[in-house]
């Protein structure tokens, strides 16, 4: 008698202060589908984190980018916007009908870029939150 496979569940690995894993799961959790993922959090200058940044490194060929999504066993996608279409088109969603989602990246996240791009040009491409 052969048991049947386990179900796969995707991995979302976020970075606690990227704007970009605020993006997908701020999408994730208004379209009621957050629950449907592994949570696994990147949390800068902790032993658990440094880990875990390695580990995904190391799964993605080299180097560990916030927000990724293993979407399916061994496949790994990291770009905010296509994981966004990605499962908005898997459970038939119109991503631009959530208004929040159309606030964040109209205000605050727009706001947040505009602010990295001026520090990074006045201090030659240095950009340092600590």
């Amino acid at each position: 008698m052969s048991s049947a496979p386990m179900p796969f569940t995707p991995t979302l690995y976020i970075k606690t202060d990227c704007p970009f894993s605020f993006k997908v799961v701020l999408f994730l959790q208004t379209a009621g589908l957050l629950e449907d993922f592994i949570l696994a959090e990147y949390q800068q200058g902790t032993a658990e984190g440094e880990a875990l940044k390695l580990q995904l490194a190391k799964q993605c060929g080299g180097k560990a980018s916030f927000p990724t999504i293993e979407v399916a066993k061994g496949d790994f996608r990291s770009e905010s916007d296509e994981l966004i279409q990605h499962y908005a088109k898997m459970h038939g969603i119109d991503s631009k009908q959530i208004p929040i989602i159309d606030l964040y990246q109209r205000g605050l996240f727009t706001t947040y870029i505009k602010m990295v791009k001026k520090i990074k040009a006045s201090n030659h491409g240095v950009f340092n939150l600590d």
